[in-house]
C-alpha cells in the first residue's frame, strides 16, 4: 500500500482509537466494513500502561487475517514510526515500547513472523528450549 494512503487511513482510524464516534456514524459517513474492522482491531478501550497488555494488543494486530488485517497493521506501523519519533510518555513516566511493537509488526508484515513466532515467550523444559 502506498505510503499516502497508509497515512490517510491512520488519519481516519487511528485518530478515533480514543473518541467515541460510534460505528454507525461511520458507515453512514462512507467507511465500509473493512476499514471499520481494522479500526475495531486498533482500539484499545483503556491505556492499561503495561508491556504485556501493550505488546498482546500488537499480537492481535500482527494475527489479524485479511484485508482488514492488512489495514491495521498499515495503520499501526505508520503511526509507530511517528510515535518512534515522537514519543508520548505518560505523567507517570510509563511509555508504550514502540521500537520493539514496530519491529514485531514490520517483521510480520515481510512475512518473517510466522518463522520466527517474535511474540512467543521461552520456556526452558527437560533442558531444551522452546517457544509457546
Amino acid at each position: 500500500m502506498q505510503i499516502e494512503r497508509a497515512q490517510r487511513l491512520a488519519e481516519r482510524l487511528h485518530a478515533d482509537d480514543w473518541t467515541a464516534v460510534a460505528e454507525h456514524q461511520l458507515l453512514k459517513d462512507g467507511l465500509d466494513s473493512e476499514p471499520l474492522r481494522a479500526r475495531r482491531l486498533l482500539y484499545r478501550a483503556h491505556d492499561a500502561r503495561s508491556d504485556g497488555v501493550y505488546l498482546a494488543h500488537l499480537r492481535l494486530i500482527a494475527r489479524a487475517a485479511g484485508l482488514s488485517g492488512r489495514l491495521a497493521r498499515e495503520v499501526k506501523i505508520a503511526d509507530l514510526q511517528d510515535r518512534c519519533l515522537h514519543p508520548r510518555v505518560r505523567a507517570d513516566g510509563w511509555s508504550p515500547l514502540y521500537a520493539r511493537g514496530l519491529a514485531r509488526l514490520t517483521d510480520h508484515d515481510a512475512g518473517r513472523a510466522t518463522a520466527r513466532r517474535p511474540f512467543g515467550r521461552l520456556r526452558i523444559a527437560n533442558s531444551s528450549a522452546r517457544r509457546l
